[in-house]
C-alpha cells in the first residue's frame, strides 16, 4: 500500500494548543507547597463560613455564594499542594532509579508493551481547568451582575461577562474532546517490539475506530519528533512544544482498511526519547481526518530510543 506523497520536514516550529507530555522537573515543588498553603486555608474559612459553622463579621452574601468561593479556593489549595508533594516524591524515585536502569531508560517510564498512549484523546485536565473557571466565576456573577448593592459600572458588567464567554468557551472545548473520545474510543496504535529504536525502522499498525471507517476522504499521519518545554511569554511562564522533525504520510479513503501498517525512517542523529527534566523531548504520531460532525484526531506517545 502506497500512500499519497506528502514531504518530510525537518524545522524548528511551534506547535499551539499541545498537550502536556512527560514530567518535566521538580524544581521549584517545595515553593507550590507553600503557595498551596494559603489559598486552603481561605478555602476551608469559607465552607466553613458556607456551612453556617463560622460567621464573618459584616457578611451580606448568602451561605451558598460563601461556600462556592471556598470550594474554589480549597480546590487551588489542595491542588497545588498535591503537586508539590506528587513532584518532590517522584523526583526522589528518579533520582534512585536512574542508576539502576542506566541502559535502559525505556524502564523509568510507564509505557504499555503494546499499545502507544494517546495523549491527544486526554480531556480530564480540560475538563478539570473548565469547570474551576465557571464555578471561579459564580460569586462575581452574584456580585456585579445579580444581587449588587448599587448597580454596578458598565466596565464591570463587561468584564464578568467577557469572562463568562471565555469559560463557556473553555467547557464547550471540553465537552468537545469527550464527545470526540467516545465517538473514536476504539482507536489504537500497536508497535511489534518494544522499545522501538532510532537505528531501526519505526514499523507501527494503526487500528482505526469504527466510527471513522468510510467516512473520511483522507487520512493524515504525521510521525513527529518534538520537546517540551517551559519559555518566558510577555509576563509568564508557558509550557511550548516545538516541532523538530515531521514525517507525513496521507492514505486515501479507498487505500485503508481497518488495520493500516505504517513505515518510518528517521534520521540517525535523532535523539532519544526523555520524559524528565526541564526540556522534554519526545516521538508522537498524529493522525487526524475530517468527517462529518466530530472531526477524528489522536496523538499517540511513541517508545523510540537510541
Amino acid at each position: 500500500m502506497k500512500p499519497a506523497p506528502a514531504e518530510d520536514a525537518t524545522e524548528r516550529r511551534l506547535l499551539s494548543n499541545h498537550p502536556s507530555v512527560g514530567t518535566g522537573s521538580a524544581r521549584g515543588a517545595g515553593c507550590l507547597v507553600l503557595f498551596g498553603l494559603p489559598f486552603f486555608a481561605a478555602g476551608v474559612i469559607g465552607l466553613l463560613a458556607g456551612a453556617g459553622r463560622v460567621h464573618l463579621q459584616g457578611n451580606e452574601a448568602p451561605l451558598w455564594v460563601l461556600g462556592v468561593l471556598g470550594a474554589v479556593f480549597a480546590a487551588v489549595g489542595v491542588g497545588c499542594m498535591a503537586v508539590g508533594v506528587r513532584s518532590t516524591l517522584r523526583e526522589r524515585k528518579l533520582v534512585s532509579d536512574f542508576e539502576t536502569y542506566a541502559e535502559e531508560p525505556w524502564k523509568l517510564d510507564a509505557w504499555d508493551p503494546h499499545f502507544a498512549p494517546n495523549v491527544g484523546g486526554s480531556f480530564l485536565g480540560r475538563l478539570a481547568s473548565a469547570s474551576f473557571a465557571v464555578l471561579f466565576l459564580v460569586p462575581f456573577n452574584y456580585f456585579v451582575l445579580l444581587a449588587p448593592k448599587r448597580p454596578s459600572p458598565l466596565f464591570a458588567k463587561a468584564l464578568v461577562a467577557f469572562f463568562d464567554l471565555f469559560a463557556l468557551g473553555l467547557l464547550s472545548y471540553a465537552l468537545y474532546l469527550v464527545f470526540r473520545r467516545l465517538k473514536y474510543r476504539d482507536g489504537r496504535l500497536r508497535y511489534p517490539s518494544f522499545p522501538l529504536f532510532v537505528r531501526d525502522p519505526v514499523r507501527l499498525t494503526l487500528h482505526l475506530p469504527r466510527a471513522l471507517q468510510g467516512r473520511f476522504e483522507e487520512l493524515s499521519c504525521v510521525l513527529r519528533q518534538a520537546e517540551q518545554l517551559w519559555e518566558e511569554r510577555g509576563e509568564q511562564n508557558a509550557l511550548t512544544t516545538y516541532e523538530l522533525h515531521r514525517q507525513e504520510r496521507r492514505f486515501r479513503r479507498d487505500e485503508v482498511e481497518r488495520e493500516l501498517p505504517l513505515e518510518f525512517e528517521l534520521p540517525a542523529e535523532s535523539p532519544t526519547t526523555e520524559l524528565h527534566g526541564d526540556t522534554v523531548r519526545f516521538y508522537e504520531l498524529e493522525v487526524s481526518a475530517e468527517t462529518p460532525g466530530i472531526d477524528y484526531r489522536a496523538i499517540y506517545l511513541l517508545p523510540i530510543y537510541r
